[in-house]
């Protein structure tokens, strides 16, 4: 048998005592209603207001209607995120409802009725977005909202497929010659 020099015994044993003694990985991101507010025609946030210049300038918006509709993204994104910063303290009451000794079963029910109620506003508020946002567009503009649209839910579900497919190929690296 080989026997390790000890140089390579040493760096394994510095990097197994690193990798212990690390701190543990950030936890995941929080869920789409604990964290920050859904987009009205992103499905993030869009803050710096990147996309929404990218997407102007895709439809060819004209400033006056570019402005029009900012102003009322940025009302619908405001209602969004008061809904949104209700719904940690109602998970957390929940929580700690069913963390009690004794689980009242109907305070349960009313605590996931009220989140239900936010989570049915919030979809509502960008639905209407949405809405209004399509209603200011003419139909050349509309066809290509619907392209990138489409494109994004293809991508979106192609990856969906890629992940859920247990007969998905394994990746195999081709050595180097």
């Amino acid at each position: 048998m080989k026997e390790f020099p000890a140089k390579t015994m040493l760096l394994v044993t510095m990097c197994t005592y690193l990798s212990l003694s690390a701190e543990p990985p950030p936890p995941p991101p929080q869920g789409p209603f604990m964290g920050p507010p859904l987009g009205i025609i992103f499905p993030f946030p869009d803050p710096e207001g990147k996309e929404f210049e990218k997407l102007a300038q895709d439809l060819k918006l004209t400033k006056e209607k570019k402005d029009k509709i900012k102003s009322s993204l940025d009302k619908k994104e405001n209602l969004l995120k008061e809904k949104v910063d209700k719904m940690s303290p109602l998970h957390e009451d929940l929580r700690s409802i069913l963390e009690s000794e004794k689980v009242d079963l109907t305070a349960v029910k009313s605590k996931l009725q009220e989140i239900s109620n936010i989570q049915l506003d919030i979809r509502m508020i960008q639905i209407q977005g949405r809405l209004e946002f399509e209603s200011q567009l003419n139909a050349e503009q509309k066809t290509t909202v619907k392209a990138m649209h489409k494109k994004r839910m293809d991508t979106m579900r192609s990856r969906r497929e890629f992940i859920s497919n247990p007969d998905r190929p394994e990746c195999i690296v081709e050595p180097k010659k």
